[in-house]
């Protein structure tokens, strides 16, 4: 705020005089830099979107029984809401974001099994979108693929229309396919599926959201190495079939979190290595970056930290794949106790919290992160920690962290 009240000729200079001041007190690196991102070592940051069903939710997609089976997809099968799904792209483009990711993560085939193929689900949805917009019994798995293309269309369509976005790219978002922050539920679906059920889904999904217009896909949210192999052979199987060149991030539930869902992170050197030295057998597969998201942040600076004295950091600077981090704000309880989103009152991660809409496990902001007033300054002084001690050059926000939370870190890093 002080360059935009001083004069031109002074702004830069106080600025800059009081992060070498505050770096001098924290200990932590000074970053300097004006415009897109600051630069670090000569390298700019770039800036990640936020929570989409959060922002979803403020800009009027129902809280209802369909949302709690198909989460933030509520949005996408129901066209009145797909204006809804533009609003959430355009707000983080107003605040700096140059990454935007599409609302496809929630089109996976656990919950839309559940919704569509199931007799309570189905009974849901006929209630709550009409009989005549419920896929078959039996077309479940084709209105998820469709919807995933749909996702990607609603994003580009928001980057064209809001304007000056030609460098703002679109990421493919590729969930996990059972549950997020459960590996126990992973593995029991892997034992009973078996690997090529989430290779041929992760392959389908990802030809489904580079066909609706993806400038790159993101692996997020992954619960171990053991998902993103598979997601990883999705990839490979789908570049050597259609002979597509792909731009890849793969991204780690930063916790690593074992299937008692307590966090590892002297796990993460091995899953980065592991994903940096999968074999894409000549397929034209970019790896673009590796990442850490949806876990506290304390967390993932302790996996950053065991990254970094591994030596894997090093290793991804000289292959020249970038690192990404984005945090989850909320409180860490419902996610250390085990994650269930048919069992999570959400409306308490919303921007302006709204009157609760059923009974549900509420998920609450960490104050240490947003602050009394929204700030963020917890969470700008974690980003400023991770770009300036740990080199990530991909930074932005997950659960708990909407357009407010996205421009503190754009305006603040």
């Amino acid at each position: 705020w002080l360059k935009n009240i001083l004069p031109p000729c002074l702004g830069p200079t106080v600025v800059r005089a009081l992060a070498l001041v505050q770096s001098a007190l924290s200990g932590m690196p000074a970053l300097s830099g004006e415009g897109d991102g600051m630069a670090i070592d000569g390298r700019g940051v770039g800036i990640m979107d936020g929570s989409t069903g959060y922002v979803l939710l403020q800009n009027g997609v129902p809280e209802d029984d369909l949302f709690r089976l198909i989460w933030s997809a509520r949005a996408l099968v129901d066209s009145q809401w797909h204006a809804a799904v533009k609003a959430t792209h355009k707000a983080y483009l107003d605040v700096g974001a140059k990454y935007i990711t599409t609302n496809s993560y929630a089109t996976q085939p656990t919950y839309y099994e559940k919704a569509f193929a199931s007799p309570a689900g189905r009974k849901v949805a006929c209630e709550l979108l009409g009989p005549e917009q419920v896929p078959a019994e039996d077309g479940w798995q084709a209105a998820m693929l469709e919807h995933a293309k749909l996702s990607a269309q609603l994003a580009v369509q928001a980057r064209a229309e809001h304007g000056g976005t030609a460098n703002v790219a679109v990421l493919g978002s590729l969930p996990p396919l059972v549950e997020s922050h459960r590996p126990d539920k992973f593995f029991e679906a892997l034992a009973a599926k078996g690997e090529q059920f989430f290779v041929e889904h992760y392959r389908d999904l990802a030809r489904a959201l580079l066909d609706g217009g993806s400038d790159m896909l993101i692996a997020e949210t992954l619960n171990c190495w053991e998902e993103a192999h598979l997601a990883l052979q999705g990839v490979r199987a789908l570049a050597l079939s259609d002979k597509r060149a792909i731009e890849l991030i793969v991204s780690f539930e930063g916790s690593f979190r074992d299937t008692s869902m307590k966090p590892r992170p002297e796990a993460a050197p091995d899953a980065f290595h592991k994903t940096l030295a999968f074999d894409f057998g000549g397929a034209e597969v970019k790896l673009v970056a590796i990442g850490l998201n949806c876990s506290p942040p304390e967390d993932i600076v302790l996996s950053l930290s065991a990254l970094k004295d591994s030596g894997v950091l090093q290793e991804l600077t000289a292959r020249g794949v970038e690192v990404a981090v984005y945090a989850n704000l909320h409180e860490r309880a419902v996610y250390d106790e085990g994650f269930d989103v048919g069992e999570i009152d959400v409306v308490g991660g919303a921007e302006e919290p709204k009157k609760p809409a059923g009974a549900g496990s509420p998920i609450k902001k960490r104050l240490d992160m947003v602050g009394d007033f929204g700030g963020h300054d917890g969470y700008v002084r974690f980003a400023r920690e991770v770009a300036g001690t740990y080199g990530v050059q991909l930074i932005g926000g997950c659960c708990g962290c909407g357009p407010s939370g996205v421009k503190a870190v754009a305006d603040g890093v």
